[in-house]
């Protein structure tokens, strides 16, 4: 596929009030529709409806229709608006779902008591929602022919699957903050005049659209997403589109490992780095996210006296500039923008001068990452930074047509990439007691990561301890060869001198 998907965004100019109360009031009932559709379906046996978007208005709009009760409640809905909301909320069951797969054939892989025949079944009910929807609603799912060959006891491992299952499965998804809704394109039409262009738009009011200046001529195509911007007056228009890759270059390089930190944002097993060290940026935030944090609850305690006492007015103003979210997360997201910065920089520069047709990285878990961090670097702003990465790299290497290879990360960061024996890291140095062997240790993570792909053994979801047995015992085979291969040289110079003598 030579496409990938973009999202294009459009912006208003600063809109009335009555505009922001009509664009309010549709993300208000917009937001309880798509919290009735998410709340409704998805339920562990509401799993085979959500499989497609297709299936999703086929199987679920006819009996809606039908619903009284739902009838009741999306009386003040327009039809369009809450089918919207429908396929919004089973694109994010969708996504829940296939999160919550992964996370079960996770636990199938660290489950040691299952054989072969036992973990294929698994890993084959967890492939995807048509595959588990039947062990779900306790039917015999249809298998394939490789699987009927196979010994095993189904009904035990459907009790696994259904148990794993339900301890997976996270909250259900809502839609608390109700900012957004989704239109299809007969719900909106644009207009070109000589004050600018506009989008007349669908409110909840029947048969009335408001009427929203947008700062450029482009004429957006297909469903759009609506974000009120409450703060400003002002709406985001977002766009879906399915945008051309990049032509490949000529001498691609077929692979190329890659350590991932917050020192060295990108290091490549060609020798190469990428990004500055972040860790003073996020230092940063982190001293402000203390400082101000500390600031808010003294002025907390203000407040609430002013409240007491009577003062409203001030309790007001001090709500607004010093405890309200609003500015806060304003300063946050301005805080954050030279770390997003630096990681895109990177990843650019890398896709640019090493042009790889396959990148090898480390699986999601990312157990090393916060060896690199600065102590006063708090744990949610790493998870954060190691999450908006990832989510880059990905979508970067579609853009350039590159394919995302996962590995075990176990002890890549504490191999020799040259006798295999495992070595020292000290801060940014690695160093091997065996064959003396030096290097950045992340240049040597890299090395690593990518010789990992080829190892048939270490599998991506063997665990950290399984994988240094493995190693051991590789070491210790290693050494009896070198051992037996040593013995021979001995008995034939034993040999020669037995013969110079005589």
């Amino acid at each position: 596929m030579n496409r990938i998907k973009k999202n294009i965004k459009q912006y208003s100019k600063k809109l009335d009030q009555p505009t922001m109360m009509a664009l309010d009031n549709t993300c208000i009932q917009y937001g309880n529709a798509y919290n009735y559709f998410t709340s409704r379906y998805s339920g562990i046996n509401s799993s085979a409806i959500t499989v497609s978007q297709t299936s999703t208005r086929k199987n679920c709009r006819d009996v809606l229709v039908k619903d009284k009760t739902f009838q009741k409640q999306m009386a003040k809905v327009p039809a369009r608006f809450w089918k919207s909301a429908l396929d919004d909320a089973g694109s994010t069951i969708r996504s829940m779902w296939s999160n919550l797969l992964n996370k079960a054939r996770k636990k199938i892989a660290e489950n040691e008591n299952l054989n072969d025949d036992q973990r294929q079944y698994c890993f084959w009910c967890l492939s995807g929602q048509r595959q588990i929807s039947p062990v779900l609603a306790y039917e015999e799912p249809e298998l394939p022919k490789s699987l009927k060959k196979c010994e095993f006891d189904r009904h035990q491992l459907d009790n696994l699957l259904r148990r794993t299952i339900r301890k997976c499965k996270g909250a259900i998804p809502v839609n608390r903050r109700k900012r957004s809704f989704l239109i299809d394109a007969q719900q909106y039409s644009y207009r070109d005049t000589e004050e600018g262009t506009f989008i007349e738009i669908s409110t909840m009011d029947f048969r009335k659209r408001i009427s929203i200046p947008v700062k450029d001529k482009n004429h957006l195509k297909g469903s759009l997403r609506v974000v009120v911007d409450f703060d400003n007056s002002s709406v985001v228009i977002n766009s879906l589109i399915m945008a051309k890759k990049k032509k490949r270059k000529p001498g691609r390089r077929k692979a190329i490992g890659l350590d991932k930190g917050m020192k060295k944002t990108v290091a490549t097993s060609t020798g190469n780095v990428y990004g500055m060290d972040v860790n003073s940026f996020a230092k940063e935030k982190s001293d402000w996210e203390v400082e101000r944090n500390a600031n808010r609850n003294r002025q907390r305690s203000v407040w609430l006296k002013l409240l007491e006492s009577g003062n409203d007015q001030l309790a007001d103003i001090i709500l607004a500039n010093n405890i309200g979210d609003k500015h806060y997360t304003k300063q946050a997201n301005r805080k954050l923008e030279p770390i997003k910065s630096n990681m895109n920089h990177a990843l650019d520069e890398f896709f640019e001068t090493e042009n790889p047709r396959e990148i090898i990285v480390e699986d999601l878990t990312w157990s090393k990452w916060d060896s690199g961090k600065s102590p006063g670097v708090n744990r949610r702003l790493s998870s954060w930074m190691k999450g908006y990465l990832d989510e880059r790299l990905i979508y970067k290497a579609e853009q350039h047509n590159c394919k995302v290879t996962y590995v075990n990360p176990a002890y890549t960061s504490q191999l020799c990439p040259k006798c295999h024996h495992l070595g020292r890291r000290q801060g940014e140095s690695f160093s091997c007691p065996n064959c003396g062997h030096q290097a950045d240790a992340d240049l040597n993570a890299a090395k690593n990561i990518l010789d990992r792909k080829k190892d048939t053994e270490i599998t991506i979801y063997i665990k950290a301890k399984d994988v240094k047995k493995i190693i051991l015992r590789r070491i210790e085979e290693e050494q009896q060869k070198q051992d037996t291969s040593k013995k021979p040289k001995k008995a034939k110079k034993a040999k020669k001198k037995l013969r110079i003598n005589n």
